[in-house]
């Protein structure tokens, strides 16, 4: 779902509305999710990725948002073993290649990073190579 301004708002009404008739729907629960995760809450939405994920293990939709979420939380590993998901579970799907684009964002370094020498304290197994 691709929601942006003012349509944010229709559509948390409107993902709400849907989650209160289908709380099961693990596809709803996702939408509902992702809302919030636009809202830029993600801590709102995972709990319901995290459920979506439980009911639906194999949709790469969902294990990409789940990612997403927990990327935002700062929960690194947990990023990566979704974005992994997603890319097994979706590999010709835009949310398999999302999910290659988030992991290899990950681990990229910056241009404007510094590198900083070896610490005077480093290990001596460490000097000695």
């Amino acid at each position: 779902m691709q929601v942006r301004g003012a349509g944010v708002e229709v559509a948390l009404q409107l993902a709400e509305l849907a989650h209160r008739k289908l709380p099961e729907s693990p596809e709803v629960a996702d939408t509902l999710g992702w809302v919030h995760l636009r809202r830029n809450m993600p801590s709102m939405a995972l709990p319901l990725l995290e459920q979506a994920s439980r009911n639906a293990p194999s949709n790469a939709a969902i294990a990409y948002h789940l990612g997403t979420a927990y990327l935002e939380l700062g929960r690194r590993s947990d990023a990566l073993a979704a974005f992994q998901l997603a890319i097994k579970a979706g590999p010709g799907t835009p949310e398999g290649g999302a999910a290659k684009r988030a992991m290899a964002a990950m681990f990229t370094v910056s241009s404007n990073t510094t590198m900083l020498p070896w610490p005077s304290r480093a290990p001596a197994a460490l000097k000695a190579s």
